[in-house]
């Protein structure tokens, strides 16, 4: 701490000769005090001197930096150049030795073919010619900024209407979301195609870093830095200021945190310190309490540090725990700090391009360039051009500028300019491009370097031939926001003259404080009637209105910005035909379009090339990055390629038009990969994945990873199948015909012996049934009981073999034989007592119900000899009634022919009446 008293207030400092006392201080001095101060490294920092205070038994240590002069010593090393080299030291400046390196030997190869005074003074022409035109494009800007404000115009009239109309905030306002979504929304808004021989004839190469190029760039716009801010500020200004200008360099991300580590030993304490990135803030130390030193014993380092002697200490320290990383840095300019001169095309042909701005101090001395002659800058204050810009673009900022405190010259504001000049520096005739740094108006020139690129890009709306600085939609609406200011007033004054009309009176016949009353209700005070009257004015405002139309028709006709673009009302849409709509809406997306290519063209190719030079002087070794969701090497080959940058924004038609075509062509490619294949040679996996990608990007999805996994570089689509050759298909066909034709010879045999055994079935059945019927009439006749049905159809089916049909049969590739499966059982009939012929029971039935056969009561003791004995006979000797006529005696029985039928005689002879 320089300049700051270690003792407390009312404590003087030792005298003279006295012994130090404090923390390095002999352990006798301080009467049982602490032992003195460990020789750790970083501990006490070298060449400070040491202060002590003593309160009570707390002791603290603060170290004085020696106090500097006034004006820093010359450490330039310009002194240490030999004579003849001295008026060359700009271009000689030696490169800063790093950190911890006893020396560095550094061997220049230059021809030096201008003195230092001679590149000044080309700087100085070069500077003072770019000023000039940025003294005209100033005033533009200016009116630009006041306009987007929607500051008044200076014209105002008391008492009048005093409305601005924002046109220009609200077209610029209007454009800028399609524009930042076309650059954002998109994966590769540019994309790199490789033109040097060093690849050719290896497209998978190419392929691979060109990927890896194109990925490198986007990562370090959009996840190194704040890509969608940059563009932003950038799209911003070229729409109200002419230009957007974005510059890239290589610089350094820096990380700082203080942590506090307490309860540390001295072994650990001195590891910590000797970490490189630490610096201590604060560090006490104090002696162990019993408790302490038992529980650390019982640990096995803590027993060791102690059986080895260790003192009983305890340290804390706050530390500082810092860290710096090379990254590549992107930022937006304001348009205001980058002068060119006028005959510029582009910013790679400009003769000359400055880097103006205010830079404190403390930035330029760790930017390296001499503290002497930046102190001597010092007192540089704001050009009255800049400070009207900055009020310009913001009132209360430009207003309340000011450097910096008188007592902190670390933090005092100097003007810094950086330039990029074509100039002859080795005496050749041949300009080379040289970068520049100058403090100052351009004064003084520091250092200057050759270079191979200037690191700026000027993004701008509407391009002119020959110019690097267009024109901008402001330009282009700027008047009518004027114009329609003043119809707005006209039409607000015209109102309120028809709703609050001047007022009239007689001089001397009215109350004059009462007539300038204006609340409601009041009372006017009058010596007669009419002393006080109005000037009533019809409201003539309406007439204006079409006028603020037509207005409006001539903004969309220059911007491209309709109604249409921005949404239709409910109004236009149901009055306007669904063509009409499309057509306004593309237009409007060609006039977007345009805009965005030649941003895109003009400023963003420019700019993912110059990070792709940079970042290749920059890298020798593959860099590991994480894109996609995956960890990613860069091969360093991918940035030393020479590449051709391709824009892939701006000039594609309606989301909708390519939606519709992006879906067609993937229905296309799906039907090709259906007929010939994944590895047809016409449209495979990678084309249709790049479909879909496309179409996300259509819709507004830039993270296609998400959705569909990158291919890898050696992708290949699985084999397809061979199919089998003809003549095999042919072997298949006529082997499956001949099975077919067994199995369908086999199927006709089959069902025609199930015809034979169904027919033979009938005519068993029928027997049967003619020899029940016979049997019962014998039965009913004798009054004997008669076999069931079932007992002569068992008897006709006995010994009858069965024969599975078709649907048993099994399939016709299975190699089971033909042969009759196992025999169906036959299905099992309820037991129940012999059947009787219907109407032996009487009674009536329902129409068209069946009646039960009705069985006569069987004897208990079961038929008797002699009627068994003749049914035997009966059946053996076949004259039984037939089926036939019993069958008709049964119909005859029906209820539709006589109630209960035709009465049977009995056993006795007479009538059933049962």
């Amino acid at each position: 701490m320089s300049g700051m008293n270690g003792m407390p207030p009312g404590m003087m400092p030792p005298p003279p000769g006295q012994p130090m006392q404090g923390l390095l201080g002999p352990a006798a001095q301080f009467g049982g005090g602490p032992p003195p101060m460990p020789q750790i490294p970083g501990l006490v920092p070298p060449g400070v001197a040491p202060q002590h205070m003593t309160l009570g038994q707390e002791q603290v240590q603060m170290f004085l930096l020696p106090p500097k002069l006034d004006e820093p010593e010359n450490d330039t090393g310009e002194d240490e150049l030999p004579l003849g080299l001295r008026k060359y030291a700009a271009g000689l400046r030696p490169a800063i030795r790093p950190t911890g390196a006893a020396w560095q030997q550094e061997i220049i190869f230059e021809r030096l073919g201008k003195t230092d005074a001679e590149l000044a003074e080309t700087a100085r022409y070069y500077f003072k010619i770019a000023q000039n035109y940025d003294l005209y494009l100033s005033r533009e800007r200016i009116t630009a900024s006041q306009y987007y404000s929607g500051r008044p115009f200076g014209d105002e009239a008391t008492g009048r209407s005093q409305i601005v109309m924002t046109v220009v905030r609200d077209t610029i306002r209007q454009t800028l979301p399609s524009l930042l979504r076309l650059f954002t929304a998109v994966e590769d808004p540019v994309s790199f195609e490789p033109i040097s021989a060093e690849i050719t004839g290896d497209d998978k190469l190419a392929t691979t870093l060109a990927r890896q190029a194109t990925d490198y760039c986007r990562w370090s716009l959009f996840t190194a830095n704040r890509g969608w801010q940059v563009l932003h500020d950038c799209l911003l200004d070229a729409l109200t200021r002419k230009a957007g200008w974005v510059r890239w360099h290589w610089g350094a991300r820096a990380e700082s945190r203080t942590e506090v580590c307490e309860g540390l030993l001295l072994p650990q304490l001195q590891l910590l310190l000797s970490e490189p990135g630490i610096e201590a803030q604060r560090i006490v130390r104090r002696p162990m309490l019993k408790s302490e030193i038992d529980a650390l014993g019982k640990t096995p380092n803590g027993g060791m540090y102690l059986q080895q002697g260790g003192p009983q200490e305890y340290w804390s320290a706050t530390i500082t725990r810092s860290s710096q990383q090379a990254w590549p840095r992107v930022e937006a300019v304001p348009a205001e700090c980058v002068w060119v001169v006028a005959d510029a095309a582009t910013v790679e042909d400009a003769r000359a391009i400055f880097h103006v701005r205010d830079v404190s101090a403390s930035d330029l001395i760790e930017m390296g360039l001499p503290e002497d002659k930046v102190m001597a800058h010092r007192d540089a204050m704001m050009r009255p051009q800049q400070r009207r810009e900055m009020i310009a673009r913001n009132q209360a900022q430009g207003y309340n500028m000011r450097g910096a405190p008188p007592n902190d010259k670390s933090m005092a504001i100097i003007r810094y300019c950086e330039g990029w000049i074509r100039t002859d520096t080795n005496g050749d005739n041949k300009a080379e491009l040289i970068h520049v740094h100058m403090l100052g108006n351009a004064d003084t020139l520091v250092q200057w370097e050759r270079v191979d690129e200037t690191p700026l890009a000027c993004f701008t709306p509407y391009r002119e031939p020959g110019r690097i600085i267009g024109s901008s939609q402001a330009d282009m609406v700027m008047d009518l926001q004027r114009i329609e200011s003043r119809v707005m007033r006209a039409v607000l004054d015209s109102l309120g003259q028809s709703m609050f009309p001047r007022t009239t009176m007689v001089v001397g016949q009215a109350n004059m404080a009462d007539v300038r009353q204006t609340a409601i209700g009041s009372i006017i005070r009058v010596a007669q009637q009419g002393a006080v009257t109005e000037l009533i004015k019809p409201f003539t405002g309406k007439e204006a209105l079409p006028v603020l139309q037509v207005l409006e028709s001539i903004r969309e006709s220059r911007t491209g910005i309709t109604k249409a673009s921005a949404g239709l009302t409910i109004d236009e849409l149901q009055s306007t035909a669904p063509i009409a709509v499309s057509q306004q809406s593309s237009a409007a997306q060609d006039r977007l379009d345009m805009v965005a290519r030649t941003l895109a063209e003009t400023g963003l190719a420019p700019l993912y090339t110059g990070l792709l030079k940079m970042m290749a002087r920059q890298q020798d070794r593959p860099n590991v990055i994480r894109i996609r969701g995956e960890w990613i090497a860069i091969d360093p080959r991918a940035l030393a390629t020479m590449w051709e940058a391709t824009v892939n924004v701006g000039g594609k038609g309606m989301p909708q038009e390519r939606l519709a075509m992006l879906g067609a062509i993937a229905q296309k490619q799906e039907q090709i990969a259906a007929q010939g294949g994944l590895s047809n040679p016409l449209a495979g996996i990678p084309e249709y994945r790049n479909t879909l990608a496309r179409m996300l990007e259509t819709v507004g999805i830039s993270d296609v990873s998400s959705y569909f996994k990158a291919l890898p570089p050696d992708f290949k689509p699985p084999e397809t199948p061979q199919g089998p050759s003809p003549e095999m298909l042919l072997a298949q066909v006529q082997k499956d015909k001949t099975a077919a034709d067994v199995e369908n010879d086999r199927a006709d045999q089959q069902t025609k012996r199930a015809g034979l055994l169904l027919e033979d079935d009938r005519e068993r059945d029928k027997a049967a049934l003619d020899a029940w019927a016979k049997t019962w009439a014998a039965a009913a006749q004798y009054g004997s009981p008669a076999p069931a049905l079932t007992e002569f159809q068992d008897a006709m089916r006995r010994d009858v073999p069965t024969l599975n049909l078709l649907g048993d049969l099994p399939p016709p590739t299975s190699a089971a034989p033909p042969a009759v499966g196992q025999p169906q059982q036959p299905p099992q009939k309820p037991a129940g007592p012999p059947m009787m012929p219907p109407g032996m029971q009487g009674g009536p039935r329902p129409p068209m119900m069946p009646q039960a056969p009705v069985r006569p009561a069987m004897a208990p003791g079961g038929p008797d000899p002699a009627t068994a004995a003749a049914v035997k006979g009966a059946l053996a000797s076949g004259r039984m009634p037939s089926a036939y006529g019993q069958l008709t005696q049964r119909a005859s029985g029906f209820p539709l022919n006589a109630p209960g039928g035709p009465s049977l005689p009995g056993p006795s002879g007479g009538p059933n009446a049962g």
